[in-house]
């Protein structure tokens, strides 16, 4: 019986044993899991992550390239309408006139901007607007100072022509 005893001994505790194993096994096997999902998840966190800033990036690059597309539209409408002075002037010393209402105003553009003179005319309308402008705004400012000035010394005029009383 003894032999009975200490094989079952032997054998209960390598069946301890190899339960204890077989449990650190699972453990492991749940433990790596458990890293695996978090590496995903923190996979998952960084793709989202990186698309959040993606999607902030590319709402910039779209609004830089409205603000760019609107600034050339004003440009080339400005452009436009110099280019329309400009044309009327040159009109009667060119001859090609039919051929160049037919070119978009790209084209007209790219001819003014490549042509030096054409340029330099543009350049020069552009000062004289902008000197008019400044001309303009310094007359309304002498004028509002003139009419501020005429009007205190009505107060004045009004107060200085009054009879005084001493009482």
């Amino acid at each position: 019986m003894n032999r009975v005893s200490s094989a079952a001994r032997r054998n209960s505790t390598t069946n301890l044993e190899s339960a204890e194993k077989e449990y650190l096994k699972e453990q492991a096997l749940m433990e790596a899991k458990r890293l695996k999902h978090l590496k995903l998840e923190e996979q998952r966190r960084i793709v989202l992550a990186g698309s959040r800033e993606e999607k902030k990036q590319l709402q910039q690059i779209r609004k830089q390239e409205i603000d760019n597309h609107i600034e050339i539209r004003k440009r080339n409408e400005a452009f436009q309408d110099c280019s329309a002075k400009l044309s009327e002037s040159s009109r009667a010393a060119s001859t090609n006139t039919a051929l160049e209402s037919k070119n978009p105003i790209s084209a007209q553009y790219n001819r003014i901007m490549t042509n030096q003179t054409a340029r330099k005319e543009f350049e020069k309308s552009i000062m004289m607007e902008n000197m008019k402008m400044q001309q303009l705004k310094q007359q309304m400012k002498r004028k509002e100072g003139e009419e501020e000035r005429k009007q205190a010394a009505r107060g004045l005029e009004y107060f200085h022509n009054r009879p005084r009383s001493f009482l």
